[in-house]
């Protein structure tokens, strides 16, 4: 009641108490920054270990565990899961949110490689990742039509990628089979 008495009593006070916030609010839209694509940085490290010709149970035992062992003491480690497969085997380290994803992946290779003498002799060399979003595609082109393989083949890589490359923003790197 006491605002609906004061809008009648004195309009004007009324007025420009709201012209003030429409004009605060103008002023914030104008200054707003507006990031549309933020650093982004999930604090994970990925490790796949292949072990040609190996069974899953054989990866599993005898690399995905000691290596899930090995980097169980880290600091900072939120969960481990992994994964075997027939000839390979990989695990997903994820990490607190406030760890450094950097120092995390430098903190990963010397565990794996201090049991890299006790896995089998014919376990491949181990790949060490770390997850980076801004790496991720943004955009996707996929061609179909009533062309054959070779043509769509040839448009995507003579026409339509020269034009992608050239767009200002647009990152250098383009499909493996375009490029």
């Amino acid at each position: 009641m006491a605002l609906i008495r004061l809008a009648i009593v004195r309009p004007l006070a009324v007025l420009i108490l709201i012209l003030g916030i429409v004009l605060m609010g103008a002023v914030s839209y104008t200054r707003m920054r507006v990031d549309r694509f933020p650093a982004i940085s999930f604090p994970a490290v990925f490790v796949s270990i292949p072990y040609p010709g190996a069974s899953p149970s054989d990866v599993e035992d005898l690399v995905v565990k000691p290596a899930e062992n090995a980097v169980a003491g880290l600091a900072g480690v939120s969960s481990i899961s992994s994964t075997s497969s027939e000839g390979s085997g990989s695990l997903n380290i994820q990490f607190v949110e406030d760890a450094d994803v950097n120092q995390a992946a430098m903190d990963v290779e010397p565990r794996i490689a201090a049991i890299r003498a006790r896995l089998p002799d014919d376990v491949g060399d181990p790949s060490i990742v770390k997850a980076d979003a801004s790496a991720q595609p943004i955009v996707s082109v996929a061609l179909s039509g009533p062309q054959s393989l070779e043509d769509l083949f040839r448009l995507a890589n003579d026409t339509i990628l020269p034009k992608l490359q050239s767009t200002d923003g647009v990152a250098e790197r383009a499909h493996p089979r375009l490029a």
